[in-house]
């Protein structure tokens, strides 16, 4: 399920849709959040962003062709969004590391 929390732009939200369900369909169960924050995360983003920062929380560390799978989603982003989805900010972090 995909929750807004604050309203995001459209064109970041759609994004930001499209990526979740592809870490969905990659991670599964091992997925525990995905988190928008910065200047893209605020109603009135500058229609210039610099980057679209996120974290990915998982539950543990991404195997290898998970791993290869996310390098294939963000080539998928990135031509499918120009202008947005190749300037995707991500860190991947276990909820461990979050935790902490």
């Amino acid at each position: 399920m995909v929750e807004m929390k604050s309203h995001i732009p459209k064109r970041i939200a759609l994004v930001c849709t499209v990526f979740t369900a592809g870490l969905r369909d990659i991670f599964g169960e091992n997925l525990a959040a995905v988190y928008v924050y910065g200047a893209a995360a605020f109603p009135a983003a500058p229609t210039q962003l610099g980057d679209i920062d996120l974290h990915v929380i998982v539950h543990r560390p991404p195997s290898s062709a998970q791993r290869r799978e996310v390098r294939a989603l963000h080539r998928e982003l990135a031509k499918r969004f120009p202008g947005v989805g190749d300037d995707l900010d991500v860190w991947y972090i276990t909820t461990e590391d979050a935790r902490r």
